[in-house]
């Protein structure tokens, strides 16, 4: 379906539709300049290779792609490489308008002939089934507009080869072609704005809940079900820290402390979630009920929940098959941190005022004020992973994997800034690697001829 979904709209979930037009462009491009333009076989190679990509288990060259090109495999749903299918093929279309502009005849008598059979074709078809059952969706408007398109390119090319009609009137034929067949899809979801189908309706139906969150003194993070209750992440779209949504990935130390039915209780404390959005509450003995949104779902806040950082002076070290068991064990972890690796020198001073805030929340960079009677470790309720590194004041310092799945540091007594960066050594490797890949084209369109010699 993906590759018929290139002529006809709306066949799966992820349409690869780019119109008659626009493939029959692509080809005269393909066709007239392989020879003539260096370019066009790379761009082909590019269409062919995505396109086998695409066909994901169905094709034995996405699992040699799994097993050969690194990082692959965090394209989770390969028909969504019909992307740089359909970039390849607009491509080669630009390049079949001006072919077919400078040359008449670009187009074979014999191109034009498959057209208008296409076209009667798909017409023939619509009529006979449409004689023996009614339309039950689409599909019969998809054939009929096919063969329209198809009879309107032939006669376009008709009248070019005869000089039936100028340079000027076939661009703007074809151009119109274009988007007319483009507008059959793109304008199937536009609908009335009091009407509620719609992904935007759904974006923006819970709004009044994030204005509240939002509008909340300190850090907040939300837990909900996003089959049922809120469909689409928060985080994303209103800015809401969450927990447990449509994720790209899941780090591993997360995933294990996650899958673990023993640590349910565990979890909303050390993750700090704030607040649980829904029809009914999941911890009914911890939450209370603070907001009810105008869809319906409403907000608890969990009383029990542990601030997005807190500083404990004492921890102990277990081997890494222990730690579920160690963190189900009923430990205070407000207390006592749960470490991996040799416990660090920390100091006592029970009864002490101490204090931890974060004053700056991003993606990629967390800066926190610590205050401490005598040195302890200052716990950041966000996920520890490789590439995540850590200063108290200006000076690096460790950063240990908490809890099973969060950061510590150790900071000495005093008020400190600590700040936390993710600077991954992949970025920089593959912004190298950018950087010359750009270099390189750039000399590559410098020193290569425009076309090869005929």
């Amino acid at each position: 379906s993906g590759l018929l979904g290139l002529v006809l709209p709306n066949l799966s979930d992820y349409s690869a539709f780019v119109g008659l037009a626009v493939i029959t462009l692509a080809l005269a491009g393909l066709v007239t300049g392989f020879k003539r333009f260096i370019e066009i076989p790379f761009i082909t190679a590019i269409c062919v290779a995505a396109s086998l990509y695409a066909f994901g288990g169905f094709s034995v060259f996405h699992g040699i792609a799994y097993l050969v090109v690194p990082m692959v495999e965090k394209a989770r749903t390969p028909a969504m490489a019909f992307c740089l299918v359909q970039f390849a093929i607009v491509v080669l279309a630009a390049y079949g308008v001006d072919a077919i502009r400078e040359d008449p005849q670009a187009v074979p008598r014999r191109w034009i002939m498959i057209l208008t059979g296409l076209g009667a074709i798909a017409w023939i078809a619509v009529a006979l089934a449409g004689s023996v059952r009614a339309q039950t969706g689409l599909e019969y408007e998809r054939a009929a507009i096919f063969g329209l398109m198809a009879f309107v390119l032939a006669g376009c090319c008709s009248a070019w080869r005869t000089e039936s009609i100028g340079p000027q009137t076939l661009l703007a034929a074809l151009l119109l072609a274009v988007l007319f067949e483009a507008g059959t899809v793109t304008s199937r979801d536009f609908h009335h704005r009091e009407a509620a189908p719609g992904y935007l309706n759904e974006l923006s139906k819970h709004r009044d809940l994030a204005d509240y969150l939002a509008a909340q003194p300190g850090p907040v993070r939300l837990e909900y079900d996003p089959v049922s209750t809120i469909r689409y992440n928060v985080g994303d779209w209103d800015g809401i820290p969450q927990f447990e949504a449509y994720l790209a990935g899941l780090t591993r130390n997360v995933a294990r402390l996650k899958a673990a039915e023993e640590l349910k209780p565990v979890l909303p404390k050390i993750f700090a979630f704030t607040h649980f959005a829904g029809s009914q509450p999941n911890r009914p003995a911890s939450q209370e009920q603070v907001f009810q949104s105008k869809s319906g779902v409403r907000l608890y806040r969990n009383t029990d929940a542990y601030p997005s950082a807190w500083i404990v002076h004492s921890a102990i070290s277990v081997s890494d098959k222990d730690v579920v068991a160690t963190l189900a064990s009923g430990i205070d972890l407000r207390r006592q941190a749960v470490l991996t690796v040799p416990v660090p020198v920390m100091a006592t001073c029970d009864g002490a005022v101490e204090t931890a805030a974060i004053t700056r929340y991003e993606p990629d960079a967390v800066d926190l004020t610590a205050t401490l009677a005598c040195k302890g470790m200052l716990v950041i309720s966000e996920t520890w992973y490789p590439g995540w590194s850590a200063t108290v004041d200006g000076s690096a310092a460790t950063l240990y994997e908490t809890d099973g799945a969060i950061r510590g540091v150790v900071v000495d007594a005093g008020t400190h800034r600590v700040e936390l960066r993710y600077r991954p050594w992949s970025v920089y490797v593959g912004a190298a690697m950018s950087f010359f890949g750009l270099l390189l084209g750039l000399w590559l369109i410098v020193r290569m001829p425009r076309s090869v010699p005929s």
